[in-house]
């Protein structure tokens, strides 16, 4: 019994720092997010103000015709342990989808999946019998790696059709909801992969023509709203797989206590029996 006991509380023991670590790492990836889209918001915020005056206040978002063909941008999880973070989109997804039942085949959205755990659904749109391109989601928090992503994602986008944003959306107190976003601006840029990695973020803007000033600006905004959404998600993501460690540290760390005192007691039980049959044997209790 002893010997048992004390097994299970070594393997939990050895456990122990690697769930820490996890739950650690996941946190700080959270936080670091959640900086970055205030970040985010700032610039843009300036940036907007910056074209409203180039625009004498005109600036509008995208109008999309509904009857056209449809690409929806889905942003799944990037690693796993993240509970229902997945399947809360896909609830999503269903019922869009059922919204959709009596518009032709030919304007069925194509769906373009960023996760790097796609097998999770697969097949629910096999079912759905959905146009299906997967992009691994190999993102850390920096404009580059949106850039370089939004370009791996422009040839699978329709020229001239609507487009959607699937994700889990980062609310307060440590809850996600997860949304269809329409763009306020179109995004994937055209710029060459070399161009991308090297680009400078933000970019010099050293012009005096109107029209070419607002061209450059709405393209910053386009990279930063595809910026927002991946950061969006992550914070999302973190977050639910944070939730997941803490819940796996409390059960780990009541199973240590719980174990502990059934060692104690065991131990001392042992020791009991033992002062027991020293005593019988020195002839001090029958």
């Amino acid at each position: 019994m002893i010997e048992e006991t004390k097994k299970r509380l070594e393997n939990i023991q050895a456990i122990e720092p690697y769930l820490n670590a996890m739950r650690n790492t996941s946190l700080g990836s959270w936080k670091t997010a959640l900086n970055r889209i205030q970040t985010i918001h700032r610039y843009r915020s300036e940036l907007l103000e910056i074209l409203d005056i180039l625009n004498n206040g005109s600036e509008k978002p995208l109008a999309h015709d509904l009857a056209a063909a449809q690409n929806w941008i889905v942003i799944g999880s990037q690693k796993g342990l993240v509970s229902n973070f997945n399947r809360r989109l896909l609830e999503l997804l269903e019922k869009e989808i059922n919204d959709l039942a009596n518009l032709p085949q030919a304007v069925r959205p194509t769906i373009i999946l960023i996760s790097n755990r796609p097998s999770y659904f697969y097949s629910f749109f096999s079912k759905h019998a959905l146009r299906l391109h997967i992009v691994p989601f190999d993102y850390t928090l920096i404009h580059p790696h949106a850039a370089q992503l939004a370009k791996r994602i422009g040839p699978f986008v329709s020229g001239g059709s609507a487009f959607f944003y699937f994700y889990n959306q980062y609310t307060k107190s440590q809850n996600s909801i997860p949304v269809k976003q329409t763009p306020y601006h179109t995004i994937l840029s055209s710029k060459t992969e070399k161009e991308t990695e090297s680009a400078i973020w933000p970019p010099y803007l050293l012009d005096s023509d109107t029209a070419l000033l607002r061209e450059k600006i709405r393209g910053m905004l386009e990279s930063l709203e595809f910026q927002e959404i991946l950061t969006n998600s992550i914070a999302s993501e973190n977050a639910f797989r944070y939730r997941v460690l803490e819940e796996a540290k409390n059960n780990t760390d009541r199973l240590l206590n719980e174990l502990s005192i059934e060692l104690a007691m065991a131990r001392k039980k042992e020791i009991t029996k033992e002062i027991q049959e020293l005593a019988v044997a020195a002839g001090l209790v029958q």
